[in-house]
Parts: C-alpha cells; sequence; structure tokens
C-alpha cells in the first residue's frame, strides 16, 4: 500500500531533522511555488532525497488534513491509526514512526491552520480582472435620418487567475443595480461576520 511506504518515509527525521522538519512546516503556506522551492533548498541542506522528502510532505499534509477534520487530534489519530494499521499492536519500527507522526501532528498547528485556510479559499477560481463599461448606442429609423432612441448598455469584464482570456457580459441597468445592492448586502455580512468574529476572541482573552 503506497501511503504505508509514505508512512515508512518518517525513517528519514532522526530527533535533530524531526524538529527542523517541525519548523519549517510552521514557516511555510506552500501557497505558491517559492514555498516548494524553499522545502526543497530544506531537504539539500539536511541531506534528505528530494524524492523521500516531497512523498513525506505529501503524507504528512495528507495526515494533517485527515486529524484536522475530526473533532480533536487526539481523536483524529485513533482514526488515522485504525485506518492505516487496523487495532493490531504496532512493531518497533512502525511504533517508532508512530511516535514522530505525533509529535508532528501536535506541534504543527500553524502548518495545519494555514492548509485550512487554502482549502477554504480555494472553492472558485480567484478574480484577477475587473471592469465595468458604459456605453451608448443610438436607435435610428429605418432611414437613419433620427435617432429614435439611446440604449445604455453596460459591458462587464471578467478574467479569473487561470485564464488569459476575459468574458465579457452586457448588463441593464437593473442588472447594475442588483449587483450594487448584493454587494452592498455581502459587505454588511462580513462587517457583522467579523464583529462576532472579534467579539467572540476577546470575551475569551478576558
Amino acid at each position: 500500500m503506497k501511503i504505508l511506504d509514505d508512512f515508512k518515509k518518517l525513517d528519514i527525521l532522526d530527533d535533530s531533522k524531526l524538529q527542523l522538519f517541525i519548523e519549517q512546516l510552521n514557516l511555510n503556506t506552500f501557497e505558491v511555488t517559492s514555498d516548494f522551492d524553499e522545502f526543497e533548498n530544506w531537504c539539500t541542506q539536511n541531506s534528505i532525497e528530494m524524492l523521500d522528502g516531497k512523498q513525506l510532505l505529501t503524507f504528512i499534509r495528507f495526515s494533517a488534513n485527515y486529524v484536522s477534520d475530526r473533532r480533536d487530534k487526539k481523536e483524529g489519530l485513533d482514526k488515522l491509526k485504525n485506518e492505516l494499521f487496523g487495532h493490531k499492536e504496532l512493531p518497533p519500527n512502525l511504533s517508532t514512526n508512530w511516535e514522530k507522526l505525533r509529535t508532528i501532528i501536535d506541534k504543527s498547528d500553524d502548518f495545519i491552520l494555514n492548509m485550512k485556510q487554502q482549502d477554504l479559499t480555494q472553492i472558485g477560481k480567484k478574480l484577477s480582472h475587473f471592469g465595468l463599461v458604459c456605453d451608448v448606442r443610438p436607435v435610428f429609423d429605418l432611414h437613419r435620418d433620427n435617432v429614435l432612441k439611446l440604449l445604455y448598455p453596460i459591458v462587464l469584464n471578467i478574467r479569473h487567475n487561470e485564464s488569459i482570456e476575459t468574458l465579457s457580459l452586457e448588463l441593464s441597468e437593473e442588472n447594475l443595480r442588483e449587483i450594487f445592492e448584493e454587494a452592498k448586502f455581502a459587505l454588511k455580512k462580513l462587517d457583522i461576520l467579523k464583529k462576532n468574529i472579534y467579539t467572540s476572541k476577546d470575551a475569551k482573552d478576558v
């Protein structure tokens, strides 16, 4: 089973490397390519084979996600252990690695919270460009001698972070007012959420 092979990659961490690995996790958000470059540099500096280091990191990310989805760390670790090994007693080599994993999970709160934050912000594509263009379009009579009416279309230009193409949508004035009201409502909800969260935090700190 591949996941057990990845679990055995914990062999590469002695006591000193274990603490350094935990520090590296907590300092690195792994949100951009440079974060992984930094991890690769760390592997090189600590004489860890790049493939082994990446497999270990993948396993730790999986384990941290699994554990953090449970009610608390203890329950999460117990369930993970049962998933990996059942209820059988672990031999000494696997038992040693399990204690290393437990230590990593216990001491990597910043890393786990960063991963959770990434998951919550990756629901959809990110907006990279947004623009509104107001236009005027005349409607002429059939002889094109007179302007019968003026139309005022609004063009919404949107591009997300995974595309180089801009999507253009034509809005009516009514559409624009609806978007405006929805935006005001969303901002109001954000203010309420932030206020309640900060109030709850302040109450806990008292």
